[in-house]
């Protein structure tokens, strides 16, 4: 990949936003064409509560990336 001549504070200016760029093409957030905030699974997965003493549901929970428990009304959700 070739190097870029532009400095940091090249690129920074060559890049910024000035009032006639955000008139031409103003970018704007479409809510119609934003993904989902969360996945929807098909009904047939199974929920399987983990045991961290079992290695094979801590291997799961390595590999699943689970990094937060919260409790909410009494129930306990992974994040």
């Amino acid at each position: 990949m070739p190097q870029s001549k532009l400095s940091g504070q090249g690129y920074y200016e060559a890049t910024k936003h000035s009032y006639l760029s955000v008139q031409m093409n103003p970018n704007h957030v479409d809510g119609s064409t934003q993904p989902r905030a969360f996945k929807v699974h098909p009904k047939f997965y199974r929920r399987v509560k983990l045991n961290c003493n079992n290695p094979t549901h801590a291997f799961i929970r390595l590999t699943s990336a689970i990094t937060f428990e919260k409790i909410y009304k009494g129930e306990t959700y992974q994040l």
